[in-house]
């Protein structure tokens, strides 16, 4: 993930996205996603990877913050 930070434009493109609350902690929440990511120079991307990324959020004062992000 470090080398992508030598590109100056750096998209995120969500392909596919599955979010759910947890039956027995209703305060906790998951993603599963599967992300493209691509660095550009100009138009044409030099770089592009897929990530299988898994969130994992708390919901606290009535809004939903991101507790752990996990990705391979």
């Amino acid at each position: 993930m470090k080398l992508f930070l030598r590109y100056n434009n750096v998209k995120v493109l969500a392909l596919s996205k599955n979010s759910r609350v947890d039956v027995t902690y209703r305060d906790k929440g998951y993603t599963d996603a599967q992300v493209g990511l691509t660095g550009a120079e100009g138009l044409i991307p030099d770089s592009a990877r897929h990530y299988a990324v898994k969130l994992e959020w708390w919901q606290d004062d009535g809004g939903w913050k991101l507790a752990r992000l996990d990705w391979e």
